[in-house]
């Protein structure tokens, strides 16, 4: 908690200098990746985007860049995050800035955007919804829903007399999986590349159907691990043309900088491992980690811009909550909270606009 306070001033500075120097809002967007304490992202934080992007909008702001760092989660928010961006801004250019990972949902959001900034420690990484939960022969399987087309293609491209019908194959498949589950896999597959189409389509200067669905196929099925990275030569590869360097942005030393601001607040790279294991006397009280800070006071997502900021937290395998918890013996917890002269945060969301915030200047 130290940490994002005393890192507050550096972080908005750099936020502005992105901005003027690109004449743009930048808005932060990055969820933990801390080893033993991650989070992903959640449909439930567009609403919290959404303050800032309603603020924007007032103030006739024509251009966003999103700095963005996630290992993915909810499929259902990148769509979610650029059907609520183009209804607020319809006419604004979105840029997305990747300074680190933006893996699975990550790259969802970022390939709505009409310009993608990489560098070269920028990754990105398959789009395929992970499933679990299906059969095969009553044993519990999980994976991505695009498993299901791989088995398929499996099986014609190892048929090399032609002997397996796809009579046989639809026989073979309801014997030995849940054909109700196995249609639902295939939901999944097809409602996420409707999603794709969707979120490519969405950009200010979309490229033509066949290009898309050539990025859409790529992302989606013909990257086979899903933890695979995928950097920006191989992303332009398979035809994202609207990717640019970060070393030609003239941004490269902010954006790095800035990365490094997060990386503190956040701990990003410091695995979490507990001093004691949980329960027990003490319970909430111990979950403290082996420097003996409490795991309530890093910043599990952050969400911020000029206008504000947000925080979330999680302690004691709580997931997500946008606010610090209330820990034994902190007298001075009230102080943290918003001015009571400043407009008052939603209350799930932990929020602060300083006085002396600088204001951004648009172009």
């Amino acid at each position: 908690m130290r940490a994002l306070r005393e890192t507050e001033a550096r972080r908005l500075d750099l936020l502005r200098q992105i901005g003027e120097q690109r004449g743009s809002l930048v808005l932060t967007y990055i969820t933990s990746y801390r080893d033993g304490w991650n989070t992903m992202v959640l449909s439930e934080d567009v609403r919290i985007i959404e303050r800032h992007v309603a603020r924007a909008r007032a103030d006739g702001v024509r251009r966003i860049d999103l700095y963005l760092s996630t290992w993915g989660g909810d499929a259902t928010m990148p769509w979610a995050l650029h059907a609520m961006l183009r209804d607020y801004l319809p006419k604004a250019k979105i840029g997305v800035i990747l300074p680190f990972e933006a893996y699975s949902a990550g790259t969802g959001i970022a390939l709505g955007g009409d310009e993608i900034i990489m560098g070269l420690p920028s990754v990105l990484g398959p789009t395929d919804t992970q499933a679990s939960g299906y059969f095969w022969q009553s044993e519990p399987t999980g994976g991505g829903v695009s498993s299901l087309k791989g088995f398929l293609d499996m099986l014609r491209d190892f048929d090399l007399k032609g002997r397996i019908d796809d009579r046989q194959m639809l026989e073979w498949l309801t014997r030995n999986a849940d054909p109700l589950l196995l249609g639902e896999v295939y939901r999944k597959f097809r409602e996420n590349k409707r999603k794709i189409m969707k979120i490519l389509d969405s950009r200010q200067k979309p490229l033509s159907e066949k290009e898309n669905k050539r990025i859409a196929d790529f992302f989606l099925y013909e990257v086979g691990i899903h933890a695979q990275g995928i950097r920006r030569r191989e992303a332009r590869d398979a035809g994202v043309s609207y990717i640019t360097d970060l070393e030609q942005s003239g941004v490269e030393a902010p954006v790095e900088e800035l990365f490094d601001a997060y990386s503190e607040v956040m701990q990003l790279f410091t695995p979490f491992t507990r001093r004691q294991p949980r329960g027990g006397p003490g319970g909430f009280e111990r979950d403290v980690d082996l420097n003996g800070e409490h795991s309530g006071t890093t910043p599990v997502v952050m969400i911020e811009s000029l206008y504000e900021t947000n925080a979330a937290f999680k302690a004691f395998g709580v997931e997500r909550h946008w606010q610090p918890p209330q820990l034994p013996g902190d007298p001075a917890k009230k102080t943290e909270q918003a001015p009571a002269e400043k407009p008052a945060a939603p209350q799930a969301a932990m929020s602060w606009t300083s006085s002396e915030r600088p204001r951004r200047r648009t172009r």
